[in-house]
Order: C-alpha cells, then structure tokens, then sequence
C-alpha cells in the first residue's frame, strides 16, 4: 500500500476544497459539464476542484471603459461610484415642448411660502375671487329730484335769501334745470365751491336776457342755453371769463362790456365773491344795483358806466374796501345819496358824473390814493374832484361858490 503525506495548507499549490459542492448550491444546474481545475500534488495524483461558489471580487476602476457605452448599465454596484450611474442621452427628446398651459387642475398643496411667478412671453391675467369681469354699477348715483335737492340747499346755504320759483321763466329756475342737464355739471357735483360758481353764471346769463341779446350768446355760456343738447365746456373757457392763475377753476373777472347785456343784475352775483373785476360797460343793464354787490370783498374794479341803472348806490359798497376803480357814470337814474366812502381807502379812480346822486365825497379819500374824481359839481361835494359840463372836465368850484 502506498502511503500519502497529509497536504500542509501551507504550501502554496495546496487548495483544499469539498470534493462535492453543497446541494443546492451548484452555479450551473448542469454540474458535470461544468469545467474543473486540477492541482498536481509531489506524489502525481490530480486533485479536481469543481468551480468555486465565492464571488469574484473585482476591485473598482477610475478610468473609464475602453469602449464607452451609449446605454446606461442596469447593474446596481455596492461600491459608490465617483460617476453618475446614467450616461447622457445623445439623442434629442422627440417630444416638443408646449406653451400651452396643462388642462388638469394640479393637487400639490400650496406652499407655506409666497409663490415665485417667473416672466412669460404672453400676460397672464389672474382672476382672484374680488375681481369680476362684469361692471359694477356706481352706488353713488342719484336721481335728478335728489340732485335738484341737494343742490338747492347748498346754495341756500350760501345765500338764504335765493328763491326757486316753479315757474320755469325765472332767472333760477332756468339754471338749475340746465344744471341738471349739463354733464359737465353733474359731474362735478361733489366740488360744491364749483357748483355754486357755475349756477351763479348761469343765472346771470339768463337775468341778463343772454340768449337773446347778448352779441355773442354762442361763446360757450350754456351751450346757447336751449337745453336741446348739454353743455361740457369748463366755465372758464368761456369767452368774457377769466380764472385765477393760482386757484384752478376759480373764476375772478368777467368782461362783459359792450355785450347787449339786458334786464337785471341779479343777487346771485354776489356768489362770484373771488371776483376781482366785473366790468358791465356800455349794456342795457336796469334796475337797481343789488346790495350783494358788498359781498364782493376782494373786488377792485367795478364797472356799470353808461347803463340803466336806477335807484341809489347800495350801502353796503363800503364793504368793498379793496376796490381802486369805481365807474357809474351815465346812469341819469342813479339818485339819492352815496354811501359813505370813507373805507375805500384804496381808492384811486371815481367817477360819479352824469348822474343824480348827491352827497359828500370824503376829504380823506382826496389825501389818500384818489388820482382822479369826476363828479356832477353842484351836486357832489368835493374838495379835489373835477366836474363835467358836457364838453370837458374842468376842476369844481368851492361849494360856496355855487
């Protein structure tokens, strides 16, 4: 019998393994035609080793393959790789981009932060649950009965004394139903300063017999007043109007001479009271001057010469402590006696000739500012005015001597 050394497993060429590889184990499900090694031992005996079951560990490479692959691998490494697992596409993507927005609703909940919108080529118009496509009629509105109404105390607030007649002839009854006719006015409503301005023109225009005498009726004031069609024209368009240059829509003169002017100045005049000039030369103009003319506190050139203007020289004239020019002339049914001057202590100009007053002119106004005083001598009292003989002026003689 020959003997065998037992095998060191030290030595190098010595590999000990299982002579069958455990049940179930086997990598091929054919295991004889699996291919064996062999290891020769020092005493010439083969020793088949049948595959071995522990996977080959292959250590991980930096470099890439030789050949690059265009498809990504599928096989999952348990070392990290320093590379992403998927090769990029080199392909275009067949599906073309859309800027149409998607149809479904998204269900992502919203953010607990603000919503960044990024620009787009075309608006976007983002309807929120205040706004709506419809219009909202004006809650604001009111009829014409409640305008009339409102308005009417508004300016009787300002002038008690202003009456409404229902007749529709009268001065105030015309104008206020071309208030509410003219779009201009109505939508103005809420500047009350503005409204009382414009009826007081308005009622001017029509006390004066505008629609039918005046030369040139058709310069804007009231659209002709005929009520066929409303007016938009901002009063101080109006031609013979003029407005403040430091209060917009203030109006403060009016130029009216030579303008066919008739029937009577009203007492509405004295809602103009930014007026500065009110010039009535040369018109038709009768009656009797109306006591508002003193609410006109800041007026300093005051016109009626050669008018019909009958009566006396209101009162309250000496309120109009800034005025510089005052001119009656020309108006034979002016009687009575002249209001006391004494306040108009600005005065520079006067003339009171051509007419039946009668009185005193203060010798004060004469040591003040009064260039020039042409009065009706004999009639007047003054120690620095000139009187007219119907040819020239020439200085009055001292009352004693009359």
């Amino acid at each position: 019998m020959t003997s065998h050394r037992p095998i060191s497993l030290c030595e190098p060429d010595a590999l000990y393994v299982p002579t069958s590889a455990p049940a179930g184990l086997s990598p091929n499900p054919d295991a004889s035609s699996a291919p064996t090694l062999s290891n020769r031992t020092e005493s010439g005996l083969e020793v088949e080793h049948p595959p071995t079951m522990v996977p080959v560990m292959s250590s991980p490479t930096l470099d890439p393959s030789v050949q690059p692959s265009i498809l990504p691998t599928v096989v999952s490494s348990s070392t990290p790789s320093h590379r992403p697992s998927s090769a990029p596409s080199l392909r275009p993507t067949t599906t073309p981009p859309t800027l149409a927005p998607t149809t479904a609703p998204t269900t992502a909940p919203p953010t607990p932060g603000p919503t960044t919108l990024l620009p787009t080529l075309e608006p976007t118009q983002v309807i929120t649950s205040d706004t709506t496509l419809l219009p909202t009629p004006s809650t604001t509105a009111i009829s014409p009965a409640q305008q009339e109404s409102a308005w009417i105390g508004l300016i009787q607030s300002r002038m008690p004394s202003i009456l409404f007649d229902d007749k529709a002839g009268s001065p105030q009854r015309r104008a206020m139903d071309w208030m509410l006719q003219d779009s201009f006015s109505l939508s103005h409503s809420d500047d009350h300063d503005r409204m009382v301005q414009r009826f007081a023109l308005a009622v001017l225009f029509f006390a004066t017999n505008g629609p039918y005498t005046w030369i040139t009726p058709s310069s804007g004031w009231l659209d002709n007043s005929d009520l066929s069609s409303s007016s938009s024209t901002d009063e101080c368009e109006w031609e013979h109007v003029g407005c403040s240059t430091e209060e917009q829509g203030v109006v403060d003169r009016l130029e009216l001479s030579e303008q066919g002017l008739s029937g009577r100045l009203p007492n509405e005049i004295g809602l103009l009271s930014s007026l500065t000039d009110l010039n009535l030369l040369n018109n038709n103009i009768e009656g009797t001057l109306p006591s508002e003319i003193g609410l006109l506190t800041i007026m300093r050139w005051f016109s009626v010469a050669n008018n019909k203007i009958t009566g006396t020289l209101p009162s309250h004239l000496s309120l109009n402590t800034k005025l510089t020019y005052l001119d009656v002339p020309y108006n034979l049914g002016l009687t009575g006696q002249i209001p006391d001057l004494e306040p108009l202590s600005n005065l520079q100009l006067l003339y009171l000739f051509e007419t039946d007053l009668t009185g005193t002119i203060p010798s004060s106004l004469c040591q003040r500012f009064l260039v020039e005083a042409y009065i009706d001598c004999g009639e007047l009292e003054c120690d620095c005015c000139d009187g007219w003989n119907e040819t020239q002026f020439s200085p009055c003689p001292p009352p004693s001597a009359l």
